[in-house]
């Protein structure tokens, strides 16, 4: 599979071809070789490949969603999730089977199934498991554009009432921006394949050596003026939801506008791997010298103050807030406004309603979260008068002080799962026990315009009725079952600021009914009551 990065001049030919409609930014080639299968296919003809499966949702895909939408009598994908088929990949694959529809047909109900077993099972995955039909609404327009997402009529609703909240959205060219591109941060083995042997041996250049980014206390004894072009660089492993650790390395930020012509030492650093900055394309055209960063971003995103550096790649979506300096290469995303409480922000994106958002809205790759740029720019932002705004920075802060990243499993005593449940595991089956507490909440307009929702509690009896057969998704009815019959005797173990500050996240009021209160036994806490 051929990507755009590092084709420039294949996409160019190809986008000034005739089939520059079927083309886009940061495509994959072979989205355009889909389109010219389909336009080849006879009616009732079928197309049958393995891809990846980012197609679904990427930017860059939105012309083959369309074509797909607008040409398939039949659409029927199977997604391997998290399991590589195919050893040698480097991707999570899936298949797509596409029936070109005859004359005066209608929108397809595409067919989706997700396997999420081990590597033995996927034979018996492919030959029993069923397909689930999710219908698509009339006009198709934004399932091409945001990306096609399957999920129950229950997911759904709350999906909808989320963005019926919205009362806030980032500016993607003011308040975000990708982290710096060094290029490169330290030399690899595929950079020193473009070298000459004789260039490798003369300048001593070895694989793995920093060129950008070095340990701290590497530069000991760097002159004062020079010590400004050394900035703090935060990796992912140090981001966690309510903490963030020092940093361990340092970027040489060298850049057209800062006077890096004063950097000696640094400069004198630099000029061993030399050779490797001159084949930059931007370097090749004279936009920059070899010794600045290729993308060094507007620096006012990284300087002190509140901010938000969001993991890219992340076993649940990881928003961690700062008023320090902070650096970060392309493995972030950095959010900085001031319109909105930065504090506030980063508790909301963290919270685990938004998880179960960016799960069923927003980009996976395999079990991870994909936090790109569009899916951040597309979350229902709500934004709450100044009194709740100020009790969420409290709670946060309380969160902050007793953090343990080591436990990011259960978050400590202060986010405990409710019943010692898995959140992942069971928002990844529907989230039965979150939606139950969601879907009958009508939506109610106040005098501020803001939107709140209201919602009767209902306790979530062991006898879960069988879904629908839209509502199915694969579901297993025995496994929530299960998790849910063991609800009167594991109860919630958090402390009650994190309940309130789950509460006040989700702009609900939880209240316990008279009715249940009577019901539980008299060690049963009003607190696990609400939850």
């Amino acid at each position: 599979f051929v990507g755009e990065k590092g084709n420039k001049e294949l996409f160019d030919r190809l986008k000034s071809s005739p089939l520059a409609s079927y083309c886009s930014s940061r495509m994959d080639y072979w989205y355009v070789f889909a389109c010219v299968g389909l336009d080849a296919l006879k009616q009732g003809g079928v197309m049958h490949l393995v891809v990846p499966n980012r197609w679904m949702a990427n930017a860059g895909a939105v012309p083959l969603r369309r074509k797909l939408l607008e040409d398939c009598g039949l659409l029927r994908l199977s997604d391997f999730g998290a399991c590589r088929v195919f050893e040698a990949a480097r991707v999570h694959t899936m298949t797509v089977l596409a029936e070109r529809k005859g004359d005066g047909g209608g929108l397809p109900v595409p067919e989706y199934r997700r396997f999420c077993g081990p590597m033995e099972e996927v034979e018996s995955f492919l030959e029993h498991e069923p397909y689930c039909r999710f219908s698509l609404p009339e006009d198709t327009g934004a399932c091409a554009k945001e990306g096609l997402f399957f999920c129950s009529a229950a997911e759904w609703n709350v999906l909808e009432k989320m963005e019926r909240c919205r009362n806030f959205r980032l500016d993607a060219a003011k308040e975000m921006t990708q982290g710096i591109v060094p290029n490169p941060d330290v030399v690899s083995a595929r950079a020193l394949e473009s070298l000459v042997p004789e260039a490798v041996q003369r300048s001593g250049v070895r694989r793995g050596e920093g060129v950008f980014v070095v340990p701290q206390g590497y530069f000991n004894r760097l002159p004062a003026v020079e010590r400004r072009f050394l900035k703090p660089l935060y990796e992912p492993a140090l981001a966690g939801r309510y903490a963030l650790k020092a940093p361990e390395k340092v970027l040489l930020y060298l850049t057209p506008s800062n006077g890096s012509e004063q950097a000696v030492t640094l400069l004198r650093h630099l000029e061993k791997f030399r050779p490797l900055m001159e084949a930059r394309r931007e370097t090749r055209m004279g936009r920059m010298k070899y010794y600045h960063v290729h993308w060094p971003r507007k620096e006012r995103f990284f300087l002190p103050g509140p901010k938000i550096l969001a993991v890219r790649k992340c076993a649940r979506p990881t928003f961690s807030y700062t008023e320090d300096e902070a650096y970060v290469m392309m493995a972030f995303n950095v959010i900085r406004t001031e319109r909105v409480s930065m504090k506030y922000l980063a508790a909301l994106f963290n919270s685990r309603l938004m998880q179960f958002w960016f799960l069923r809205r927003g980009k996976m790759q395999g079990d991870f979260f994909q936090m790109d740029t569009a899916p951040i720019l597309r979350v229902p932002i709500r934004v709450p008068g100044l009194s709740v705004l100020r009790e969420v920075e409290e709670l946060a802060d309380t969160l902050t002080a007793r953090y343990c990243p080591e436990g990011e499993a259960c978050q400590n005593e202060e986010e405990q799962p409710v019943g010692g449940r898995n959140d992942t595991q069971e928002l990844r089956r529907g989230s039965p026990w979150i939606l139950e507490a969601l879907q009958d909440g009508p939506v109610k307009e106040n005098n501020d315009a803001q939107a709140q929702v209201t919602v009767t509690p209902r306790r979530v009896e062991a006898g879960v009725p069988k879904p629908s057969d839209s509502d199915a998704q694969g579901r297993k009815i025995k496994d929530q079952q299960d998790d849910l019959g063991n609800e009167e005797e594991g109860g919630y173990s958090g402390k009650k600021d994190s309940l309130h500050l789950f509460r006040v996240l989700h702009g609900r009021q939880f209240s316990p009914r008279k009715s249940d209160r009577d019901d539980d036994s008299a060690d049963k806490t009003e607190d696990e009551g609400e939850e």
